[in-house]
């Protein structure tokens, strides 16, 4: 018997509202494909970078940053990091 594992989406998103959304999109819609969401708790650039570095990859097929700019002059030097 060939078992089926269904392909992983890590999401790494800034805060708590992210989070949930993403973790209720999951159980509302029918997808081929398990949604991971982390919460980074608006933890800035370095923060993501850390994080995916630690998790990255593994046991996952796709990573997803979702962020938006409001700290970018502030942090540009990991945020330009991060991008890469």
């Amino acid at each position: 018997m060939i078992r089926y594992t269904k392909p992983k989406a890590r999401l790494f998103v800034e805060g708590n509202t992210e989070y949930n959304y993403f973790k209720e999109l999951g159980k509302d819609i029918d997808i081929d494909f398990a949604i991971e969401p982390i919460d980074m708790r608006g933890g800035g650039y370095k923060n993501f970078l850390l994080q995916i570095k630690k998790k990255g990859f593994l046991g996952c097929t796709i990573i997803f940053v979702i962020i938006d700019l409001d700290k970018v002059c502030e942090d540009k030097d990991n945020f330009d990091n991060l991008i890469k």
